[in-house]
């Protein structure tokens, strides 16, 4: 991780959290300094990225594309990504995945084949189930952008 030559504390922070020198006694968690919490999903958007960015987003672009909300599930970056998209202005686009699956036919014609009709198991046959999966690197069902 890059830290700015003005943030010798952070830099320091990032180092023992590297050698795992500031966890607590006898335990694996890890000891964050108040200064370096924040307690509220508010906080942690308006920190990452003010106001002032979300509202002019055409006119600061650069900063709002060099900040970004770590998170360790895809459904907790999918609720984040919703607050954040409230917040800028402009209309929002909704775009769902495709329930089915497209292969070309003998004389390069497209057939349609539905979804239910790939061998998975039963439970995954159930197109809600399907939808409700945030595998890695894949889009969710509905993807909110604008």
């Amino acid at each position: 991780m890059r830290v700015n030559p003005n943030e010798a504390d952070f830099a320091k922070f990032l180092e023992q959290v590297g050698n795992g020198k500031n966890l607590e006694r006898n335990t694996n968690l890890m000891i964050v300094p108040d200064e370096m919490r924040v307690f509220t999903r508010e906080e942690l958007i308006e920190f990452c990225f003010p106001r002032l960015n979300l509202e002019h987003t055409v006119e600061d672009i650069d900063s709002l594309s060099n900040s970004a909300i770590l998170s360790p599930t895809n459904l907790s970056v999918e609720v984040l990504n919703l607050e954040i998209l409230t917040r800028i202005p402009g209309q929002g686009r909704i775009f769902p995945s495709t329930d089915s699956l497209y292969i070309a036919g003998d004389n390069d014609s497209v057939l349609q084949h539905n979804i239910n009709g790939l061998q998975l198991n039963v439970r995954d046959n159930v197109l809600e189930n399907i939808h409700l999966r945030m595998p890695s690197g894949f889009p969710p069902h509905l993807l909110h952008l604008k």
